[in-house]
């Protein structure tokens, strides 16, 4: 079932947004009619991913809440897969407890995909601003080897780690940017 990401208004006026699962645009508009929503937007997540304009802005280095977001989803995930949870299962699970609406958005699109018979691996590559490429080749090779769970774990210790040692990093830059500024 496909994912719809949409704006509408309330019947007070006060706009919203969100995600729906239909199986198409019409399903969708007649499901958040039902609760009492007037769409003003309503695009497939595949599409709203596909066009999104990268942002300029901070480097990379201060992505760290994403960074924070994606190690904790992954745990999780490999959490669930060592319990004997089914992938699409444990996506489904992930996406109910999910806070970032980005986050959210992205899941419920790799669920719709892995259900749809494509592999876990080839679903993460339409999100790139949030699994790169060593991410998706370790998934690529867990799941050739059947051993997922065991590279989910190992890749939530890496990305971890990796969250650490950007924190350290912006801590030990601070102070002398700060007295740059200052001089």
């Amino acid at each position: 079932m496909p994912v719809y990401e949409y704006k509408a208004l309330k019947r007070t006026g006060e706009a919203t947004n969100g995600i729906v699962d239909a199986d198409s645009p019409r399903d969708a508009r007649n499901k958040l009619r039902g609760q009492s929503l007037l769409v003003t937007d309503l695009t497939p997540v595949g599409e709203a991913v596909a066009t999104a304009v990268p942002k300029v802005g901070l480097p990379k280095i201060f992505s760290r809440k994403r960074l924070s977001e994606v190690a904790i989803m992954t745990r999780q995930l490999a959490t669930l897969l060592s319990a004997g949870i089914p992938l699409a299962q444990g996506l489904a699970a992930l996406v109910e407890q999910c806070e970032s609406h980005r986050l959210e958005v992205a899941l419920r699109d790799i669920r719709e995909r892995v259900t749809s018979g494509r592999t876990f691996a080839d679903a993460l590559t339409n999100h790139p601003s949030l699994f790169n490429k060593l991410y998706i080749n370790m998934v690529r090779a867990g799941e050739a080897s059947g051993n997922l769970d065991v590279i989910l774990a190992r890749l939530a210790d890496y990305l971890h780690g990796q969250y650490r040692i950007q924190g350290k990093i912006i801590a030990a830059l601070t102070y002398p940017a700060i007295m740059v500024l200052v001089g």
